[in-house]
């Protein structure tokens, strides 16, 4: 089956430039000043003045000095995520909805700094709760999009294809219990491939988050051999 190609991602207006220039400099000032004076040694007032503008300008963008560290983001599911979700209509449910969250936490934290945060977060408790909350931010917008799926339609289409979704008058029978059984599983795998470490990008995160899949899928099997399965079961 032919999968449809994303839309091109438009061209950020004027406006939407601006936002992410202040964004870019509040986060650098703030991760370059904890590193030089540690997490209490810096204000929210310091890192205002570095990244030049207002104290209040930084809380329209960050809730607070940990946000502006690790350059958070409101997660959300853009239409872009959706788009590249499309063209994992083939791709095994469990995949797909891992690359949903991983795409969601990528959009909601500054990538090319996460190596600096990475060592700011082996320092700093406050950073690592803030980072885990964040996570399960992440995962609630999932949840919300999840809660949106006609799973009894959807699985009788064998789970392929484009997601259906229930209308206002579908009853949601057994759905919650769905919704937090797929996040509790997709949430094991990320911790499975430790994507604290960084995320996995191309073929690699493909595989990583195929593997992985595999070897769940194969342990919730009950009438399999005891051993661990090689990559590649399906």
């Amino acid at each position: 089956m032919n999968t449809p190609t994303p839309a091109e991602k438009p061209t950020p207006s004027v406006r939407q430039q601006r936002r992410e220039r202040t964004h870019a400099a509040i986060h650098q000032a703030a991760l370059s000043l904890v590193i030089d004076k540690g997490l209490k040694g810096t204000t929210t007032e310091e890192i205002a003045e570095k990244a030049q503008v207002s104290p209040r300008t930084l809380f329209n963008y960050f809730a607070g000095k940990e946000d502006a560290v690790l350059g958070l983001r409101a997660p959300e599911l853009t239409d872009e995520i959706l788009q590249r979700d499309q063209t994992r209509g083939d791709t095994y449910i469990f995949e797909r909805i891992a690359h949903l969250l991983i795409d969601i936490l990528v959009h909601s934290v500054d990538g090319p700094t996460y190596p600096q945060i990475k060592e700011l977060l082996s320092t700093y408790p406050e950073l690592r709760f803030r980072m885990k909350t964040h996570h399960l931010t992440c995962e609630n917008v999932l949840a919300d999009f999840l809660r949106t799926v006609d799973w009894q339609t959807f699985s009788q289409r064998g789970r392929r294809g484009p997601i259906i979704f229930r209308t206002e008058t579908d009853a949601n029978q057994h759905g919650e219990h769905m919704v937090q059984a797929a996040i509790c599983i997709t949430t094991a795998i990320l911790r499975y491939i430790d994507v604290t470490q960084g995320i996995p990008v191309g073929p690699q995160r493909d595989t990583l988050i195929r593997e992985a899949v595999s070897t769940f899928r194969y342990l919730l099997r009950e009438d399999t051999p005891t051993g661990l399965p090689s990559h590649g079961i399906p």
